[in-house]
C-alpha cells in the first residue's frame, strides 16, 4: 500500500496545468486509445532473455479515472523470476500531445514513458540505468482489432538487444463500473 501511495503522490506532481482542456476535449485518437485500454486483459506470448525464449502470461486491468486517465494493475508471470504486481497510471500530456505512462515498479522505483498514438497503434519508448549501463525499451502495439492487440517489445542495454518479446493482449471482460456509476 505504501508503494501505491507513493505512485499517486509522485503523479500529483505531473498533474495537468490550471486551465487544462476537460477530458471531453482530448484529441479523438487519444480518447479512443484510452477507452480501448479499459477492461480486464490476458497477455500471452513469448519473451526472450539471455538467449532463452520462454512462453509467458500476464494478467492486467485498467479502469477509467473520472475521464482524466486510467489506473492499471499488472500481474506478471515471468519465466525467469518471481511473479510480481505493478501499478500504472496513464494520462494525456498536454505539452507533448502524447500519452504519459507512470509505473510504480515492485522495487519502489517510478518508471515514466511517453507514448505516441498514431491511429490505432501506440509506440512507447523509455530509458533507465541497468547494472550501471544505459538501457532503453521500445514497445509497439497494434490495436486495429478492438480487444485483441499485437505487441512487439525490445529492450537494449548499451545499444545491444538483450530482451525481446511478441505478445497478444486479449480483453477477457469489460471493466467493472464503480459503485453508483451509470445511474
Amino acid at each position: 500500500m505504501t508503494h501505491r501511495f507513493a505512485l499517486f503522490a509522485a503523479l500529483s506532481l505531473l498533474g495537468a496545468p490550471a486551465g487544462a482542456a476537460p477530458p471531453g476535449e482530448l484529441p479523438p485518437e487519444i480518447a479512443a486509445m484510452l477507452k480501448e485500454y479499459v477492461g480486464e486483459w490476458k497477455t500471452t506470448g513469448w519473451y526472450s532473455s539471455a538467449g532463452k525464449k520462454e512462453v509467458m502470461t500476464w494478467r492486467w486491468n485498467c479502469r477509467n479515472q473520472n475521464g482524466l486517465g486510467l489506473a492499471c494493475v499488472w500481474h506478471y508471470d515471468w519465466p525467469d523470476r518471481p511473479t510480481n504486481t505493478e501499478d500504472e497510471l496513464v494520462g494525456f500530456d498536454l505539452q507533448t500531445g502524447k500519452l504519459h505512462f507512470a509505473r510504480l515498479r515492485e522495487d519502489g522505483s517510478l518508471q515514466t514513458a511517453l507514448a505516441e498514438v498514431n491511429g490505432k497503434s501506440l509506440t512507447r519508448r523509455w530509458e533507465w540505468q541497468e547494472d550501471g549501463k544505459a538501457a532503453s525499451g521500445h514497445i509497439h502495439i497494434d490495436t486495429r482489432v478492438s480487444g485483441r492487440w499485437e505487441q512487439r517489445i525490445t529492450i537494449k542495454i548499451d545499444g545491444k538487444v538483450v530482451r525481446e518479446g511478441e505478445l497478444t493482449h486479449t480483453r477477457v471482460a469489460p471493466a467493472a463500473q464503480p459503485a453508483g456509476a451509470g445511474s
